[in-house]
C-alpha cells in the first residue's frame, strides 16, 4: 500500500525462467507492493511452473507480443496503482518508491533509462541505442504537447487507476512497438505524465524481442519513428497493430 492505496506490479512475461523468481522475489517483498501479476505470454520453458509456486498470480496470455501481454495485465489490475515492468533484471524494485512518489500529482510516471549515472555495468543501452530511444521520444514530445521525454522505449511504467479507465479501451497495440502507443495515448487522454530517471542494470538472459541482433534493434526503432508520425497525422493505423 501507498498512502492507503493499492499497488500492483505487471510482469509481461515471454521465457523468463532464468529470472522470474528473483524478479517475484524482489517486487513482492517491496513494502509498497501488495501483488504481482505475471502475464505469460505463451512460454515454453519453465516460467509457468516457476510462478506457480510463488504468491504472484498467473495470467496466460496466449495471443502473441510484448502489447498483448501488457493490455491483459492492465485490464486485470484493479489497483489504485498499477506498475509495468519487465522481470529480466533491468530493473530495480528499489525504483518503486521513487515512482510512487510522483503518482500524487501524476496520472503516469515513464521511467528513463538515459542518464548515464545510472546505467550500470554491462546494462544493453550502447549510445547508438540510447540516441534512437531519444529521438523517438522528442518526436512524441514535440507532434504531441508532451513533456520532456527522453526513453521512448523504457518497459518500467506506472499508471493511475483513473488513467486506466482513460486509456484502456484505445490500447489495441499487441506488438513491441507498444511503449509508444501507451505514451501517445496518454497524452491523447491529456493524462498528466512526467518522465524520471531510473536504474538500468544488465540483462538476465537474452531479449525476446530483438536478442542481441542489432538488425532487428533498428527495425523495431524504425517501427516506432513511423508509428509515431502515422498515429499523429491520422493515417490509418491498422498495419501497426
Amino acid at each position: 500500500m501507498y498512502k492507503s492505496k493499492s499497488v500492483s506490479v505487471i510482469f509481461p512475461t515471454f521465457n523468463e525462467e532464468q529470472n522470474i523468481l528473483n524478479a517475484i522475489n524482489a517486487f513482492i517483498n517491496n513494502p509498497y507492493v501488495d501483488e504481482v501479476l505475471v502475464i505469460d505470454n505463451g512460454s515454453t520453458d519453465s516460467t509457468r511452473k516457476i510462478v506457480h509456486q510463488t504468491n504472484a498470480k498467473y495470467i496466460l496470455e496466449s495471443k502473441r507480443g510484448y502489447g498483448e501481454a501488457c493490455i491483459t495485465g492492465i485490464r486485470n489490475c484493479f489497483s489504485d496503482i498499477m506498475l509495468l515492468v519487465e522481470p529480466d533484471g533491468t530493473f530495480s524494485s528499489n525504483d518503486i518508491e521513487k515512482f510512487l512518489s510522483y503518482s500524487d500529482q501524476f496520472g503516469a510516471v515513464l521511467g528513463s533509462r538515459t542518464a548515464s549515472a545510472l546505467i550500470w555495468e554491462r546494462a544493453h543501452m550502447p549510445n547508438w541505442i540510447r540516441f534512437g530511444n531519444w529521438l523517438c521520444a522528442k518526436v512524441i514530445e514535440v507532434l504531441f504537447s508532451g513533456p520532456s521525454l527522453s526513453d521512448v522505449g523504457c518497459t518500467y511504467k506506472l499508471l493511475t487507476k483513473e488513467t486506466k479507465k482513460n486509456i484502456i479501451e484505445h490500447l489495441v497495440v499487441g506488438g513491441s512497438h507498444f511503449s509508444p502507443h501507451l505514451m501517445i495515448e496518454c497524452l491523447k487522454a491529456n493524462v498528466k505524465c512526467i518522465e524520471i530517471p531510473i536504474n538500468y542494470y544488465a540483462r538476465i538472459g537474452e531479449s525476446k524481442i530483438t536478442g542481441i541482433n542489432n538488425f532487428k534493434t533498428i527495425q523495431l526503432g524504425l517501427l516506432m519513428f513511423f508509428y509515431i508520425f502515422f498515429q499523429r497525422f491520422k493515417v490509418t493505423s491498422y498495419r501497426f497493430k
